[in-house]
């Protein structure tokens, strides 16, 4: 993947983690599945298993999506300070 690419998968990342539809989506999707496990039959192992890992894939899913936003941002970052520090050498070889 490219620095550019890297770049951009971090500017989406943010678009959708900061959007409030997300926002909200997440929280009911959440907040139904807690309901499910707290309303399922403790004896329904196969069920309230399957509820749990909904519920674990949810969060994974999500701490990826702010890796992602935190990469990207990562990238521009190292990606700027190169960009700062070729042009600094341009200065200098222009001045010498």
């Amino acid at each position: 993947m490219t620095v550019q690419q890297e770049i951009e998968l971090g500017r989406l990342a943010k678009v959708v983690l900061t959007n409030p539809a997300y926002e909200k989506a997440y929280s009911l999707y959440r907040d139904k599945i807690v309901e499910q496990i707290q309303a399922a039959d403790p004896l329904n192992v196969d069920l309230v298993m399957t509820l749990k890992r909904h519920l674990s894939s949810l969060s994974i899913v999500r701490k990826n999506m702010e890796i992602l936003l935190s990469d990207g941002e990562i990238a521009k970052l190292n990606f700027e300070r190169q960009t700062l520090a070729d042009r600094a050498k341009a200065a200098f070889r222009r001045v010498a």
